[in-house]
């Protein structure tokens, strides 16, 4: 365990953010659609501009997240044990976190009115902007996340710790019915996200997971080819 270690104990926050500290560019809505097309005159990417322009008055963006301390990384059952909870975070998530010293759970929304944006589009009889409409919803949650991400790492980095990539239940093995965990480490109505029964999160356009710091942790590439999860987000991100 780390010495010195009451500076990061009480690190538990919420925070909201301006869509334009998080705005995806219309490059990445192409790629999370697999558009491959140079579209600089076409109707997708007009459309993508326009949604764009209105997504910020649909964004309520909020993230929270706490740290824990690492009581221990049980080898046999790639289980991450955080004081009475236990993660069971299953092979792929386990190599990347078993050497933490602390976890960061969080947890993020874009918010009710941006998840439901393209019901309105489907409503109207517009299939295809709807679809355009849930990409960017997609990508403001993720890129959300990516800028906790961002700002947990500076912290941690003036501290002289390192930070692994984020990691969520549902992916790279990981049972989404972890999420009930997470949660229950989190303060209660955390960023307004509730979980169902089969812990989906609403609003849906919300997203949960942990982030691994420590002195021997690192970042490395996501282990997409050990993964069998084809519409998995992290396949395409650099």
């Amino acid at each position: 365990m780390i010495e010195n270690t009451d500076i990061l104990f009480n690190i538990e926050k919420e925070v909201s953010l301006d869509f334009e500290q998080i705005r995806p560019a219309k490059e990445q809505i192409l790629q999370a659609i697999h558009y491959h097309d140079d579209c600089r005159d076409d109707v997708v990417c007009d459309t993508i501009k326009q949604l764009l322009r209105q997504a910020g008055e649909k964004a309520d963006i909020r993230i929270g997240y706490k740290l824990y301390p690492v009581l221990k990384a049980e080898r046999q059952t790639k289980s991450i044990i955080l004081e009475q909870t236990v993660l069971e975070t299953k092979p792929i998530i386990f190599a990347q976190l078993h050497k933490a010293d602390y976890l960061l759970i969080f947890a993020a929304t874009a918010g009710a009115q941006i998840s439901r944006w393209a019901d309105e589009y489907v409503q109207q009889g517009d299939p295809f902007t709807a679809y355009l409409a849930d990409a960017i919803a997609s990508e403001t949650v993720e890129r959300a996340a990516d800028w906790l991400e961002v700002r947990i790492g500076q912290q941690m980095a003036k501290k002289g710790l390192n930070i692994t990539n984020r990691y969520s239940p549902g992916y790279c093995g990981w049972d989404v019915s972890e999420q009930q965990k997470l949660f229950s480490l989190l303060p209660e109505n955390c960023c307004g996200i509730r979980l169902t029964d089969s812990s989906l999160m609403l609003p849906i356009k919300s997203v949960s997971g942990v982030i691994g710091v420590g002195k021997t942790v690192r970042k490395t590439a996501y282990k997409c080819a050990v993964c069998d999860k084809e519409d998995c987000y992290l396949r395409r991100r650099p």
